[in-house]
Formats: structure tokens, sequence, C-alpha cells
């Protein structure tokens, strides 16, 4: 059994890529290989990567982890793609193959600027293909429906409160969630057929190229609510760290949102939902201070 340095070196060496995806289709296994590293995280323990691999100009996009957790969003891709075959302005990329072994996602190379690049001052046209791709997710009909998880995961939220749990300042966020959590069981009983949730609808998972738009990363993907990936969306505008956006930078994409037939409570029951996760997350991993002041931020405390 290789340990995770040892499988992680292979994803990194061009040789041994070669190797790796000899028998995936399309990808050639002849060609010279490069290899750019876009993220990268390994100890003792686990790795994950996303990188380019380029096969003298044909591109593909590697995403592992050692916990084989990319055979999900691999599954789904596939499930998925012929739905959007058809639609001139909405994508997905295409799923090339799983190799199990190294946990790697092969993917088609995914073209355009991530929606961060938009958001401070949107034009109608990036506005327009948001919109558009959020009407569109609730209409994907997966070939097999029973392969696509039902109800939103709550793993991540439970590991952070169990880590803030451990921890010497008070857990404020726990009893909002177990609220929030009951609320969001007992809306999935009433509506339990749902719709096409990505799951992690957020500006580093859309791309935005000319007059087209697309979507990358379902491991989060599940049937649930059409109104959590607009709900995720905003925030993620409102409280990540990542884009410090001001409320009249917000409003475009408020104001986009609001013109959709979505519910208002329900849409607000998730705002707050990935809000809350958004400042447990920056509570474990970067500082506690910050996430409480996005949780004060999120019930105006």
């Amino acid at each position: 059994m290789k340990s995770p340095k040892e499988k992680f070196e292979k994803l990194v060496s061009p040789k041994e890529i070669k190797k790796i995806v000899k028998n995936c289709k399309p990808i050639p296994s002849s060609s010279n290989v490069k290899i750019k590293v876009i993220k990268q995280y390994l100890d003792q323990r686990s790795y994950s990567l996303v990188a380019i691999y380029s096969f003298n100009g044909f591109k593909t996009v590697g995403v592992a982890n050692s916990d084989g957790k990319k055979e999900y969003p691999w599954q789904v891709t596939k499930n998925i793609y012929h739905c959007f075959e058809k639609n001139n302005n909405v994508f997905i990329p295409k799923a090339y193959c799983y190799q199990k072994e190294f946990g790697i996602f092969f993917r088609e190379y995914q073209k355009g600027k991530i929606l961060s690049s938009f958001l401070k001052n949107p034009k109608k046209k990036e506005l327009k293909l948001v919109q558009e791709l959020l009407d569109f997710l609730p209409r994907v009909d997966p070939k097999k429906s029973q392969e696509i998880k039902k109800g939103i995961s709550f793993d991540d939220f439970e590991k952070n409160i169990k880590i803030l749990d451990k921890r010497k300042e008070k857990n404020v966020i726990k009893a909002p969630y177990l609220s929030l959590k009951k609320k969001i069981k007992k809306h999935y009983l009433k509506n339990k057929k749902g719709f096409f949730v990505h799951g992690d609808f957020n500006p580093f998972n859309i791309f935005i190229q000319k007059s087209s738009i697309s979507l990358i990363d379902m491991e989060k993907a599940h049937f649930g609510a059409k109104e959590e990936d607009p709900a995720s969306l905003i925030a993620h505008l409102k409280y990540s760290l990542d884009f410090n956006l001001k409320k009249n930078e917000i409003k475009a994409w408020q104001d986009t949102i609001d013109s959709q037939n979505y519910d208002k409570k329900i849409f607000k029951m998730f705002e707050q939902y990935f809000g809350l996760l958004i400042a447990s997350h920056i509570m474990v991993w970067n500082n506690y201070q910050k996430g409480l002041k996005v949780f004060k931020k999120i019930y105006k405390k």
C-alpha cells in the first residue's frame, strides 16, 4: 500500500502521470506532459491536489483527494452532462475518468475567468448569465437520479462544531446551527421530490467566457430546494473574507436573485445556513474573532 506522500509524488511527476492516464480517453497517453499545480496539500495522512495537465496542446484538469471524495463528483458529472450538451450558454466540463488508486478525477479543462473577477462591477451580461445558470440548474434531470444524494450534507458543519466544542472559546455557532438543521430537515420532509442543487455555488466554482457560463466541482451536488444555490451565492458575497464587498457592490447580485421566483422564507433560511457555515470555517481555520464578527453580522448582534 503506497503512502499518501508516494501517491502524491506520482501525481506531480510527468513520467508517472503518463502511466496513470494510459487508458483514460480522450487523454493522449504518449505525449509529453507538463504539469501546473494550482492547489496542493500534503501531510503524513492525506493529500489533495488541483493541477492542469498539458499533453502537447491537450489540457485536462486533475482533482485528487486521498480519501476518495472525487469519485462522487465524477459520477455526478457523468450523470448530468447530457443535460447541458444542447444548451448554448450554460456548461459543465466533461468528465474524462476517475483513477481509483490515486483518488484523482480528470475532467475537461475549463476556459474563462472565475466569477470573482466580475463581482465589484458586474455588467448586464454577467448578471444575465448567472441568472440563466440559476434558472437552468433546477431543470437538470439526471439519467440515474438514485446516484445523486438526497438533501444537503451537514458533515462539514458537524466537524466544525466538534472542533469548536473542544476549544476554550464559547461555541456560539452550535445553537443556531441545530435550529437551522431542524428547519431544513422539516422542509425536505414536506418537499420530497426536490430539485438538482450544485451545493457549493460560490464565485470560485463559476466561470464566465464571453457569452457563456460554466460550473465546476460537484462534490456537494444533491436534490434539495431551488433556493439553496442562490442563497449560497449571496451568503458568500456578504460574509466570505475572500471578497470584502460593500453593500452597494452586492446590490446588483441581490437584485438579480430577488427578480427570481424564490420563496423568501426558504431563501432566508438557507442564506443564514451558508453564512453560518462560512462563519464556522473562519472560526476554525482562520481566526475565531473574525468568525465571530461574521456571526454577529448574520444575526445583526
